[in-house]
């Protein structure tokens, strides 16, 4: 087995060595996904959703003519049949006629539907993850908020804190 080597990193402007790490896409998705820039992550997100639709063509044209109206070795039209039942939209001009296609299109619609709560979590978590600018401005907030006399109602004193330039939390 091959052991991993120490690995330097850039993670928001901070370099840091990380050690233990293979050099591996997929070792950890979920920080790669968090941490790649946006028009990447829209890219990815649009290659996975035309790679999935692919791939559920081919399998619609394993069977024996399984969507209605689709014409006949037409895997654009399998694609795009492919495409309304995974976003759920179902224009209605093509449907499953037989219970291959009908089996299919179930399998297709869960994993979508599975899929699109993945990539809402991860959209919703890039917005939701805090940054030093949204740090700094919440601490100058609260200072001005809190005067250096406020107590809160059992009588403690209020402490604040504030960011130096060097992004150290320091204390009154």
């Amino acid at each position: 087995m091959r052991r991993p080597r120490s690995q330097l990193r850039d993670i928001a402007g901070r370099r840091i060595i990380a050690e233990g790490l293979e050099r591996n896409f997929w070792t950890d998705l979920y920080f790669n996904a968090m941490t790649i820039s946006w028009p990447r992550f829209v890219a990815a997100l649009a290659a996975a959703f035309v790679a999935l639709n692919f791939i559920f063509a081919v399998i619609y044209d394993l069977g024996d003519a399984p969507i209605a109206n689709a014409r006949q070795g037409s895997l654009a039209d399998l694609f795009f049949f492919s495409v309304e039942t995974t976003s759920t939209v179902g224009y209605g001009d093509m449907h499953p006629q037989t219970i291959y296609g009908h089996v299919i299109a179930t399998a297709e619609n869960f994993t979508g539907l599975l899929l699109l709560a993945v990539m809402t979590g991860l959209v919703f978590a890039r917005f939701s993850r805090p940054r030093a600018d949204h740090l700094r401005q919440i601490s100058g907030r609260d200072q001005a908020r809190w005067p250096d006399d406020a107590r809160f109602p059992d009588g403690q004193r209020a402490q604040q804190f504030h960011h130096r330039s060097d992004r150290q939390v320091v204390g009154p």
